[in-house]
């Protein structure tokens, strides 16, 4: 069960919103997991207990992202969360491009971790149209074609599908040529490996009994596959965290590593990170989960327990920093957008057309004067009965 609080650190209350769609930007959202076994929540106090020992969250909590900087001489570096459905005229790529050299830029796109050689060179032919530069394309299936980064490539693509399929020995030459100054993006499964460590998995199952195995099982301890990545910085990542349902992967990095903040990506949306700082690009938000200051524990079912874990939330266009968590702290909330609200469409009342009055071509019967009423006579014929 997963408690988050935004009322301990004031989360809500400093609550914005960017761009058309209104993304949430959210800061020091107090997060706790409970598993089975003597663990307790106070909902007034809002005090997870661990065994017999309560565990209030601290009164100020101050972070720094300093994992984020640049190596000294390292390149810009693009983070992705999946920009593969959304390549045409994608504002992400446009702005690598920028990075690389911009007219003068030229390639080098390197897919790995694919189903087929066939598959892989299918996805780095769609990246190589949408940068609309010159380019190269190398394909790594395996430890038998070795890495090389050509001398005049201004910039590198690193793109993966399958993270079960990775191994970051292979990327090796990545990792050197981004040090020496080459600007990398690594997208999807690329932004997973760039990390420290990294979730060894594929793609969530799409059958829904499948799905839900799996991803209730990777908030159990040793259920998610960690591997080393190329460890560019000292963060982790998982991609996709929301449209493929990876929650589970990106707790079980933080908790697997909780003294590296793991970072969850979302579909074309990507973290910029350069010389100038970091920031959110793309269309979505893109989530922090620090643990660096929280307690763990584990339940009876071998399950995360995590007591006073933090949360950030950063919207399109950023600042990815974290802000002091203070329990005194008074904020001032964002005014709350005018949300759109669905006005259905008149529903067209049908009209009955009444029926044309039937002309009696018979002969007509003499007419009957004083006659008496029949009092069991039936009701006038000429009543309409709406249907």
């Amino acid at each position: 069960m997963t408690i988050l609080d935004a009322e301990t650190y004031h989360a809500a209350d400093a609550v914005q919103y960017a761009g058309p769609d209104h993304v949430i930007s959210l800061r020091n959202v107090l997060v706790q997991l409970m598993s089975p076994g003597k663990f307790a929540y106070n909902l007034d106090q809002r005090v997870l207990t661990m065994g017999t020992r309560a565990q209030p969250p601290q009164a100020t909590v101050k972070r720094d992202f300093a994992a984020l900087a640049l190596p000294r001489n390292a390149g810009p570096l693009i983070l992705g969360g999946d920009l593969s459905k959304a390549l045409d005229n994608n504002d992400i790529l446009n702005r690598f491009v920028k990075l690389a050299g911009g007219e003068k830029a030229k390639m080098l796109i390197v897919a790995t971790g694919y189903s087929s050689r066939s598959a892989a060179q299918a996805a780095a032919s769609q990246y190589a149209q949408a940068l609309g530069v010159p380019y190269e394309i190398a394909l790594i299936v395996d430890q038998s074609t070795p890495l090389t980064v050509p001398q005049d490539a201004t910039g590198i693509v690193l793109i993966s599908k399958d993270q079960s399929k990775l191994d970051a020995t292979w990327l090796k030459p990545i990792r050197t040529a981004w040090l020496a100054g080459r600007p990398l993006l690594a997208d999807d499964g690329g932004a997973a490996v760039v990390g420290k460590f990294y979730s060894a998995h594929g793609p969530t199952p799409k059958d829904e009994d499948l799905l839900e195995v799996a991803v209730q099982k990777s908030f159990l301890l040793d259920s998610t596959q960690i591997a080393p990545g190329l460890g560019l910085l000292g963060i982790t990542v998982e991609p996709q965290v929301l449209n493929d349902n990876r929650w589970g992967r990106l707790f079980s990095l933080a908790y697997n590593q909780p003294a590296l903040v793991s970072f969850g990506l979302t579909q074309n949306t990507a973290l910029e990170i350069t010389r100038e700082g970091v920031t959110t690009l793309g269309s979505n938000g893109i989530f922090a989960l620090d643990l660096r200051g929280a307690k763990l524990g584990e339940g009876t079912n071998g399950g995360f327990v995590i007591a006073n874990g933090l949360l950030d939330v950063f919207a399109p266009g950023d600042d990815v920093k974290p802000t002091v968590a203070d329990v005194k702290a008074a904020l001032t909330r964002g005014p709350t957008p005018p949300l759109p609200t669905d006005t259905p469409e008149p529903t067209m009342t049908p009209t009955k057309t009444p029926p044309p009055t039937p002309t009696d071509t018979a002969t007509p019967r003499p007419s009957v004067t004083n006659r008496a009423p029949d009092a069991n006579a039936g009701p006038d014929q000429n009543v309409a009965v709406n249907a």
